[in-house]
């Protein structure tokens, strides 16, 4: 019964391959609190866990960038929501290339990896549909070395969504 009521709120995940570096690493585990959302607010920075698109076999993890109506576009590298440059210190550098400017459509977020380049991420397959989202990454419980809570970093302009999202309807 506790196994079941603790796979009903929270997943288990492991980081795979190296979109994510430096903040995670392939092989990293990381907890998964699928009813993060449910009296909660969608926020830039979160880190967050859902079936990749392409394959829904797979999941990926990445942090939301864009929220339902930011424009957003990458010039030089550099990531740019509603016209300003957002810092973001968890980069190991700029992204090459440009991304043209994209409104993010309402019930979607826009997903990026902080291994800019070597992510496969929403300027690739385009905005990821809310709906999809397991959870938010909270707990790296492996390797012990970086076992601790998650930061999810403040990226601005920093506002929130007002979408609540019903996490069991992405349950996996």
């Amino acid at each position: 019964f506790l196994f079941l009521i603790i796979n009903s709120i929270s997943a288990r995940s492991r980081v795979d391959g190296s979109s994510m570096e430096p903040s995670f690493q392939d092989g990293d585990y990381v907890i998964v609190n699928k009813l993060a959302y449910r009296n909660g607010e969608l926020e830039r920075g979160d880190v967050i866990v859902f079936p990749y698109p392409l394959n829904r076999e797979e999941d990926f993890i990445k942090r939301i960038i864009g929220l339902p109506g930011d424009r957003i576009e990458v010039i030089r590298g550099g990531v740019f929501i509603n016209g300003v440059r957002i810092d973001e210190d968890y980069l190991l550098g700029d992204a090459r290339g440009d991304y043209e400017e994209i409104i993010v459509p309402q019930g979607t977020v826009f997903v990026m990896g902080d291994n800019r380049n070597d992510s496969s991420d929403s300027r690739v397959w385009g905005p990821l549909t809310i709906d999809e989202i397991i959870g938010r990454a909270i707990f790296r419980y492996w390797p012990i070395n970086s076992f601790g809570i998650i930061d999810h970093a403040q990226i601005g302009p920093q506002s929130t969504t007002s979408l609540l999202l019903d996490p069991l309807s992405s349950a996996r």
